[in-house]
């Protein structure tokens, strides 16, 4: 008979000593998705409003209401401040969202990941700075990463690549590389939005000022982490940018070649139709923002400049539905 022993861990490479295992198996863990998020706080209708929601036939069983539609967005936006960290949600939760510890609470589980990767880098590292070089990352989060923005004081490109690889490893940071692209010009995002929050915007996740750059940065996060924990790897979530520039935060290859745009509001389509014309092998569109559930299956993309257009099917998306998406696709 052969004894499984299961390891988990949030980081690589870390020298596991006395541990009397045979083979070990590594999987990811990943932060409270919003769904378990209404499950832990006992929101069930909620939450089986949006376990059941179907494309297919909208107004089924699962049918998202306008109260259903409202109560979900609100509830999202209390998800993106706080993330899915579990001591964090239980604090909220225990505290029916009066907390007045969540700042020390949070500030104590940053701090912890700090010294985690300090772990992984090792005493020799030159990167004593981390803390702030974790907070730039978080500014510079979907935007294609040159690692000179990232060096400090006694440590230079090399250093700050090595430190972004380790992160990455550790699951602090997820990597989303250019579509079929040779060069590295790949992008990175935070693992969880509430972590996110605190270094944009200060230790009161619940009621600190949050400008309007950071609210897209968080959304764009919260989203990608959403569809990340849907993947069986994170390495199966790519972007993609045309050669006059125009950007797709995300694009799956399954169960459809997908291309996807975040807005904060309901914002324009301009960006996933470049997508659309320049990707001929695209099956659709999809448009995360504040509206309710909608698709268009002949939404006309163009390009009058370059005399351009096709037809191609439109799925604009609550922020709340990001982690179904893949189960949306699928039905389409």
């Amino acid at each position: 008979m052969t004894k499984l022993t299961s390891i988990i861990s949030n980081l690589e490479n870390v020298a596991l000593k006395n541990a009397a295992t045979g083979r070990k198996k590594y999987f990811d863990l990943y932060p409270v998705t919003f769904e378990e998020f209404l499950e832990a706080r006992g929101l069930h209708k909620e939450a089986g409003c949006l376990h059941g929601f179907s494309l297919k036939d909208p107004e089924a069983g699962g049918a998202i209401t306008a109260y259903f539609h409202e109560k979900l967005a609100t509830e999202f936006n209390v998800y993106l401040r706080l993330g899915g960290m579990p001591r964090i949600v239980d604090t909220y939760i225990e505290s029916a969202g009066q907390s007045s510890i969540l700042p020390e609470r949070i500030s104590d589980l940053v701090t912890t990941i700090e010294d985690n990767v300090k772990a992984v880098l090792g005493e020799r590292s030159k990167l004593y700075e981390y803390d702030e070089i974790l907070r730039r990352l978080a500014h510079l989060s979907m935007d294609t990463l040159k690692f000179s923005k990232l060096q400090v004081n006694h440590a230079g490109r090399a250093e700050a690549k090595k430190l972004v690889n380790k992160t990455v490893g550790a699951r602090v940071a997820h990597k989303v590389r250019l579509i079929d692209s040779e060069k590295d010009l790949s992008k990175y995002f935070l693992f969880d939005c509430g972590v996110l929050n605190y270094l944009l915007n200060g230790s009161d996740l619940l009621g600190s000022r949050i400008t309007s750059q950071h609210l897209a940065i968080g959304y764009e996060a919260a989203i990608g982490n959403e569809i990340i924990a849907s993947l069986p790897s994170r390495d199966d979530l790519f972007y993609w940018k045309s050669p006059r520039g125009a950007q797709v935060e995300y694009l799956l290859r399954s169960p459809l070649l997908a291309a996807i745009d975040v807005k904060t509001g309901t914002g324009d389509t301009r960006s996933l139709q470049s997508c659309a014309l320049f990707e001929p092998k695209l099956d659709c569109i999809v448009r995360f923002g504040a509206q309710p559930p909608l698709v268009d299956r002949n939404f006309t993309a163009k390009i009058t400049s370059l005399g351009l257009e096709r037809k191609i099917t439109l799925v604009n998306l609550p922020h709340y539905l990001g982690g179904r998406l893949r189960e949306l696709l699928a039905e389409i």
